[in-house]
């Protein structure tokens, strides 16, 4: 966990107010979230059964409470209260939603990986026939971000149903065949990671190549069936009937720690001038789509 010193905590804010820019453009809301949330969401999520050797948890059985990993769980109670209909859909959530991943000490690394971080999170909560535009929608955002931190490139990968996960088969070749669609529409040609997507959904999978050529994993669009089914998740169609959404989850930087890391990286220390310059920074980072 980070202990941000001044110089540095400017640099926090200055990369929060960009992202926060670029959210209102793309038609986002913001909201905050609870840091410690009962088991039975978890165990609605799949969290617990899938990724709880690396959850912060707490309290006896039958009370047990953990520490977010991720937001996501979150926003769907959010959504859940709304009771949207076919009107409201995009329905768009953002947060810095700050995390805990129990992470081994080996694979720990820097501002790299840690176990509490800091990430640019937003959940889209759509119809099937919006995610083609809500794909090309961030594609867009993540170009001229990256952009405007300084990023010339970057390379795309499809990453596919992992062994462990939820959802049959079918519902993965869908998703698949969906994602790797969208991507294409946006203009994107991504290689294929077999067995690397999260375990509710297959991913876009975002990576900078800093001015050494190597590559950074930071942003990602994942696309889910499973999480709204699984929760019961519903909006009011056209037809004034129940029907499921989709859910995309999404974040252009990754974290905003593991991405400083990056650009320090990337510049070798020797940051622009925005640097001592917050508000340059903030107008940098927000060209017009």
């Amino acid at each position: 966990m980070v202990f941000w010193h001044p110089a540095g905590f400017v640099l926090v804010r200055a990369m929060e107010d960009a992202i926060r820019r670029r959210l209102v453009m793309d038609g986002f809301v913001e909201v905050l979230t609870p840091q410690l949330v009962r088991r039975p969401v978890w165990e609605a999520s799949g969290h617990w059964e899938n990724f709880r050797a690396h959850m912060f948890s707490f309290g006896d059985r039958g009370r047990e409470e953990a520490l977010k990993p991720v937001s996501c769980p979150c926003h769907i109670q959010i959504v859940e209260r709304m009771a949207p209909s076919y009107r409201d859909l995009p329905i768009r959530l953002a947060e810095f939603g700050v995390v805990h991943r129990d992470e081994d000490d080996g694979a720990l690394n820097g501002l790299f990986r840690l176990r509490q971080f800091t990430q640019d999170d937003g959940h889209i909560f759509c119809e099937k026939a919006q995610i083609e535009d809500e794909v090309v929608r961030f594609c867009a955002s993540v170009r001229a971000l990256y952009e405007a931190f300084g990023f010339a490139s970057f390379s795309v990968a499809l990453s596919s149903r992992p062994a462990q996960r939820t959802g049959d088969d079918a519902m993965w070749d869908l998703a698949e065949q969906v994602l790797d669609t969208a991507a294409r529409s946006a203009g994107l040609e991504p290689s294929l990671q077999p067995g690397e997507g999260a375990f509710y959904g297959p991913k876009l999978e975002f990576s900078l190549q800093d001015r050494l050529d190597r590559s950074w994993q930071c942003g990602t669009i994942q696309l889910d069936f499973a999480m709204p089914e699984r929760f019961g998740l519903s909006y009011v169609d056209s037809q004034g009937t129940k029907a499921r959404p989709v859910m995309l989850h999404r974040a252009i930087l990754g974290s905003i720690e593991r991405f400083l890391a990056v650009l320090l990286e990337h510049h070798q220390r020797a940051l622009p001038p925005w640097r001592a310059a917050a508000a340059e920074l903030v107008a940098l980072c927000t060209p017009p789509l």
